[in-house]
């Protein structure tokens, strides 16, 4: 691929200077003699001097309209046309975390900056700037961003300045002034909880039937229906993560056997401590329907299936894999004795399938997860991504659980899976391109 590369220029007059041959190829309006140029979030006009005095792989900017676009001209770029506009780049912004000092931690350790130098690495193909910052180096201000950019010669992350990118991929919350400045290219705009998931798929009805039953009535006769259909029932708060808030709910006699997860501690309460147990528990929680995991070695099985959307907005699954929990644990989420596997290596020592029958059953659950893809996707707010979380009971039935908006993208290393992690990149980076040369 060839890229343009943009020279600032001294001169009195606002003014661009792009050779005919690059003007055709990027299909400018030549008739035109003014025209607005984009970097990021930032948009400047000027007079447009079409000239075979300047060479075909170069566009030269008077150095005040560079200033004002903050085009860094270190970097090799793509151009496009698009309503009036010359679009120069892309500028990726990528918010990992919300502190400055956990970011530069992690860019200057030699092991953790391998997971991001990967992103590094796809930019080279498509050219551009990509460049990763926390929360608080966001100068609202004077609408510019502090982050960091890969250094090719000294194979460090540098601390710049920037504008505002052309879209923004978020790992964390963001604030409405963000939003607004933004103007709706932020990517995974909404982080939805665990009771707005299932509201979300419970009307599909391929979907439906493989969602255990919700519900965010958190009192003790709706407790007691749950209780009469399925004999156990998951108390969970809809917004905590890794296995916290969690509870399992079964009745003995005129009791019922309370279990906290992590610690696996229970306790034996009546009906008027359940009361106020519930009262306790009311806010942010769900009763969901407990699924009996098909385990092994007493350790249940979960799966996780890495989506991600295409340039033509096509939804493809670009991984599949396999978390073995914590002896005797009633969910997967444990911070000690998990580990992974792939689907193929999972669903042998969990149902001994033959390689047929893994390929049948990996591609059940790929569709199954593409539709659960296109179903959240048909909101107002923008995705590009989701892991999703899958489990199969004894009668090998396929559970939804889970979608994760700010999935960890490195899963695929805790299996030493570098090829699947590299291609993962590779596509949320051409769909980034994608949003912000548009």
């Amino acid at each position: 691929m060839s890229f343009t590369i943009v020279k600032a220029i001294k001169s009195s007059r606002r003014s661009l200077r792009i050779n005919p041959i690059l003007a055709d190829k990027i299909g400018l309006n030549k008739k035109r003699k003014r025209i607005g140029i984009c970097y990021g979030n930032r948009q400047y006009e000027v007079t447009m001097y079409i000239t075979k005095k300047v060479s075909k792989e170069v566009i030269e900017i008077d150095q005040s309209s560079i200033d004002k676009l903050m085009i860094d001209t270190c970097y090799r770029y793509n151009c496009q046309y698009e309503d009036g506009k010359l679009i120069i780049g892309p500028l990726i912004g990528l918010l990992f975390t919300h502190k400055k000092r956990f970011l530069e931690k992690r860019l200057s350790n030699e092991d953790k900056k391998k997971r991001y130098d990967v992103y590094a690495k796809m930019m080279e193909k498509i050219g551009g700037v990509i460049y990763f910052f926390a929360t608080d180096q966001i100068n609202y201000r004077k609408k510019q961003i502090k982050g960091y950019v890969y250094n090719k010669s000294t194979s460090t992350w540098d601390e710049k300045v920037f504008p505002f990118p052309g879209v923004i991929y978020r790992k964390v919350s963001v604030s409405k002034e963000l939003e607004k400045k933004m103007k709706g290219k932020i990517l995974n705009s909404y982080r939805f909880n665990k009771y707005e998931f299932w509201k979300m798929l419970k009307d599909h009805d391929k979907i439906a039937k493989h969602l255990p039953e919700t519900t965010n009535e958190i009192t003790k006769s709706r407790l007691d229906d749950l209780l009469r259909n399925y004999d156990t029932v998951i108390l969970k708060h809809t917004k905590k993560k890794l296995g916290y808030g969690i509870y399992l709910i079964t009745r003995e006699k005129d009791n019922y056997i309370v279990t906290k997860n992590l610690t696996y501690d229970s306790i034996c309460i009546s009906n008027d401590e359940m009361v106020e147990f519930l009262e306790k528990h009311k806010d942010n929680s769900i009763f969901q329907q407990f699924i009996s995991l098909k385990t092994y070695e007493n350790r249940k099985i979960d799966y996780r299936l890495i989506f991600t959307k295409d340039v033509k907005e096509k939804w493809e699954c670009k991984g599949i894999l396999g978390w073995l929990g914590a002896v005797g644990g009633f969910t997967i989420h444990t911070l000690v004795e998990t580990n992974g596997r792939t689907l193929e290596e999972m669903l042998k020592i969990q149902f001994d399938y033959t390689p047929e029958q893994i390929a049948r059953k990996k591609e059940e659950m790929i569709k199954i997860g593409k539709k659960v893809a296109v179903a959240l996707d048909a909101t107002e707010h923008l995705y590009m991504d989701f892991g999703l979380d899958f489990g199969l009971d004894e009668n090998e039935k396929i559970w939804i659980f889970e979608a994760n908006v700010h999935q960890q993208l490195l899963s695929p290393l805790y299996l030493d899976d570098y090829d699947m992690f590299e291609q993962i990149i590779e596509c949320v980076i051409r769909y980034l391109e994608k949003k912000a040369m548009s």
